[in-house]
């Protein structure tokens, strides 16, 4: 059975964005045939642990070249606080002649690229504006949301203005940066969202529960079950500026939004 690491998959899909996109448009396509077979996801979850998730993904694809196999994708969001991605993946795929495994693929970049692709084609069917939307807003500063924007691109090259945002705000400025290094030129600006001043508006939905895992401190639970850090659901320190408004920030500008 061939055996396929991080590395070696990132070599493969580097740069190849454009095949990616054939690829994900070729799938989309064939399920629109009736051509795939996509059963339930199953969800594996932890009585003592609900912020953290394993799902299982099976699916066949048919066209010249048939496939079946299964994504296996773990999600501990946990993992960002210690500085290590919150999936990982392995996705194996099974031959149609004999039904027996021929390829196991570390899974975790497939999945970005993949979700990505889907954001970018599903943007690019949008109807434009006459060529005038050069802007895109991005809510949520992680791992997806920066394949997003590469895709994205890839099919809308007149973007030139960025914004982004995230809870944490020191991660949204971590990840302006690496956009500015890594995508922008052309004149491209990527820019930090600000946030209101408070006392503006009504309160978040589920304020006062732990950002992590959606749950109010309780005396016989300090710490965050996600996270394993405690509760961070004390007032924060004032912010000003402007809210983020990704449906007003600029004529022209379109949101994609992604929790991570």
């Amino acid at each position: 059975m061939l055996t396929i690491g991080n590395g070696d998959v990132r070599r493969l899909l580097d740069d190849r964005e454009r095949e990616v996109l054939d690829a994900v448009r070729e799938a989309y396509l064939l399920h629109a045939a009736e051509d795939t077979s996509l059963p339930h996801s199953v969800f594996l979850r932890f009585p003592d642990d609900p912020g953290n998730r394993i799902i299982g993904l099976p699916a066949y694809l048919g066209g010249a070249e048939p496939l079946a196999g299964m994504k296996w994708i773990a999600s501990f969001p946990g993992n960002v606080a210690e500085g290590l991605e919150r999936a990982s993946a392995a996705i194996i795929v099974n031959s149609m002649r004999t039904g027996r495994p021929v390829a196991l693929v570390e899974g975790s970049t497939i999945s970005a690229r993949r979700t990505a692709a889907s954001a970018a084609l599903a943007a690019v069917s949008l109807p434009s504006e006459d060529g005038q939307e050069t802007g895109v807003s991005l809510i949520g500063c992680g791992v997806i949301n920066f394949e997003v924007l590469r895709f994205l691109l890839v099919v809308r090259p007149e973007i030139t203005d960025i914004t982004v945002h995230d809870l944490d705000a020191q991660r949204a400025a971590d990840f302006r940066d690496r956009c500015s290094a890594e995508l922008a030129g052309d004149g491209r600006v990527v820019r930090v969202a600000g946030w209101a001043p408070r006392g503006r508006g009504p309160p978040p939905p589920g304020a006062g529960r732990c950002p992590w895992c959606s749950r109010r401190p309780a005396p016989d639970r300090p710490r965050c079950t996600s996270s394993s850090r405690p509760y961070r659901t004390a007032p924060q320190p004032r912010r000003t500026g402007t809210a983020p408004d990704p449906t007003s920030t600029r004529p022209g500008t379109r949101t994609t939004v992604s929790r991570w």
